[in-house]
């Protein structure tokens, strides 16, 4: 009973919360995500042995907090790498001291796969788990196996972009598919507890730190593109030796994890912001396993320093479209050899590839562009062929086809498919939605449905008009302009996520 009592009490204490307001997910642990959250988790693992061998008792069973727990860590697995040679297992992100997982799992040349599991003292922590849940947590058991040998065992979570509460922003695309891309955003907020006599200063974010907030760790095409090494971003923070922005040594600082996450799919977009005063925020802006764009905003004409490291693997093609002083403004291929040519404009850039050109608004102040095929009014958007995204502003439009927010606080996309347009929507307030179908579309019997359900709208015989209700807590809804009765084949994939 006392120790019941003790357990209960450390989940809560140590575990983060989230908040239903923001869409921030619960399951955060004090710890760093690399090392001592899962030195927590391997003391926690002797416990549960201990007790199943001495009468049976699972104490993993009806915990939340520790369901929450492993699945912040399933999330957190940067799965579009191939696993080494010799480490069967995918990477968690080197953020935190001791992060060494991807160091002793690559090795030295002419290391044994033994010599090379056995160094890392966490190996297969995680695989032990999803083992220890198969009574108590079967669903999270097998997605976690999925997830850490990449669909070799257990079965497909379809993991989707998602908020933590005080760990930041994970962005994915196309997960366990042939286009999967991740972004891990880091956003760590301020220390919010003191345990009376721990430390002088007191702190719930033990082993973490907020002082490089804005780091990113991306991986498309099954090779990692960003990391640092196993201390650069914990005991020793080494601010020129990370995937980050900073001005005279500071990035984003500490901040909440409180923007709002627009998964649009294919086109993706956050704001990081942050506490420097000189360094106010970071936009991450994904484009399927395409590229990454990212827009660093500081005060005026602030000179700051765009890093970039790998020292496990290649180092990207980066496009320095803007490099300051002032905002900067890059966007990262996840290849060698660029393929893009880039050029800048007023409302961010515009990328050419094989004769396809897409215009990437990402913009502090908003615009007023137009030109013969691209309109756009507004700070951040995205525009190919068939595909619109409406992130911040009043309007785009693209080869005819025009998305509009007429009122309110929120985002949109939309995509041009075979006799139907479908997209998403984001934000904190609702308002009206106006879309202008291109000139081949045809609008006869088409009808709205917003998570599959017929909602009210209006059409002039050109446009369609319809009101948006949404919130960030909300996460995203799902629309379709279709045939009147047609419904989606699969229903809307949003992930039954804990927000405790």
């Amino acid at each position: 009973a006392s120790f019941l009592k003790m357990y209960t009490e450390w989940l809560k204490v140590y575990q983060r919360e989230g908040e239903p307001e923001n869409r921030a997910l619960a399951g955060r642990w004090v710890e760093s995500v690399a090392c001592y959250s899962q030195a927590a988790l391997r003391g926690l693992r002797h416990n549960t042995e201990g007790f199943l061998a001495y009468d049976g008792t699972d104490i993993l069973k009806d915990r939340p907090r520790i369901a929450d727990w492993l699945r912040w860590h399933m999330y957190a697995l940067v799965t579009p790498m191939r696993p080494p040679d010799g480490y069967p297992y995918v990477f968690s992100p080197p953020i935190g001291a001791h992060a060494r997982e991807a160091l002793f799992a690559l090795g030295r040349a002419g290391e044994t796969d033994v010599a090379r599991a056995t160094k890392w003292e966490f190996h297969g922590l995680l695989y032990d788990y999803a083992r220890l849940l198969e009574a108590s947590w079967p669903d999270l058991a097998a997605e976690l196996k999925y997830c850490l040998t990449k669909g070799r065992e257990g079965h497909n979570p379809h993991l989707e972009s998602a908020l933590f509460r005080d760990y930041g922003a994970i962005l994915r695309h196309d997960f366990a598919g042939p286009h999967e891309a991740y972004v891990g955003v880091q956003q760590i907020g301020a220390q919010t507890y003191t345990l009376p006599g721990y430390r002088s200063s007191g702190s719930m974010n033990y082993r973490w730190g907020g002082s490089t907030n804005g780091t990113i760790y991306y991986a498309a095409k099954e090779k990692i593109w960003s990391w640092n090494d196993y201390e650069a971003n914990g005991d020793r923070i080494e601010i020129n030796r990370l995937p980050v922005f900073e001005v005279e040594g500071r990035a984003l600082g500490v901040h909440a994890t409180d923007g709002v996450l627009y998964n649009f799919g294919d086109v993706q977009f956050y704001r990081a912001n942050g506490s420097n005063p000189a360094y106010r925020s970071r936009d991450v802006l994904l484009v399927s396993d395409d590229y990454l764009a990212l827009r660093d905003h500081v005060v005026g004409k602030t000179a700051g320093k765009f890093h970039w490291e790998n020292p496990i693997g290649e180092m990207p093609a980066i496009h320095a479209v803007r490099n300051g002083p002032g905002d900067n403004l890059h966007v990262v291929e996840p290849r060698v050899e660029p393929t893009y040519a880039v050029a800048a404009t007023v409302f961010g850039a515009q990328l050419i590839k094989s004769g396809r050109t897409e215009y990437l608004c990402m913009t502090e102040a908003e615009v007023n562009f137009a030109n013969d095929e691209f309109m756009f009014r507004g700070r951040t958007g995205f525009a190919r062929q068939g595909v619109l995204a409406l992130f911040e502003g009043q309007a785009i439009s693209f080869s005819g086809f025009k998305l509009e927010i007429v009122d309110g606080d929120f985002g949109a996309s939309v995509k041009l498919g075979a006799n139907v347009i479908q997209g998403r929507l984001a934000g904190r307030r609702g308002g009206m939605l106006r879309i202008t179908p291109p000139q081949e579309f045809s609008i006869a019997g088409k009808e709205v449905q917003v998570d599959g359900r017929t909602v009210p709208f209006q059409t002039d015989g050109k446009t369609f008009l319809f009101e948006v209700r949404i919130s960030a807590g909300d996460g995203y809804k799902i629309f379709r302009i279709a045939d009147s009765g047609a419904r989606p084949d699969v229903p809307p994939p949003h992930p039954p996520l804990t927000l405790r």
